[in-house]
């Protein structure tokens, strides 16, 4: 075991250069299916359909804000989030922070591919 200033010389990185080229493709998975799920929202709203999330209706009637509106914010407010996630997976030096962050974008990419799909199959049929 190395110490003192050898010791920073001869550390390997936390997780490698393959970590962050995972963390960077599953952030960018998730901001394009985020940017699709409001896309087919928008397109979805303006054919004449109705928002089914609660969370966009309180949110609508709690800012006095139209749908698509209140769409809009919550999903500038969603890309922060998931952009900070990847900022905190990145910048950690602990491993199980970093495997966290990445199962988290992971499972939210998974989500947002379903709802994008939901909403793709609703427009089209």
């Amino acid at each position: 075991m190395r110490t003192g200033q050898d010791a920073g010389r001869y550390s390997r990185p936390l997780m490698g250069g393959r970590y962050t080229v995972s963390l960077e493709i599953v952030l960018l998975a998730s901001v394009v299916f985020t940017l699709t799920d409001f896309a087919t929202s928008f397109f979805a709203l303006n054919k004449g359909f109705s928002e089914g999330n609660p969370l966009l209706n309180g949110l609508s009637g709690t800012l006095s804000l139209g749908t698509i509106s209140s769409l809009f914010v919550t999903k500038a407010i969603f890309i922060a989030g998931v952009s900070s996630l990847a900022v905190v997976g990145d910048r950690s030096k602990d491993r199980i922070t970093k495997k966290l962050m990445l199962a988290s974008l992971a499972v939210l990419v998974i989500l947002f591919a379903c709802v994008s799909l939901n909403n793709l199959y609703w427009l089209v049929s």
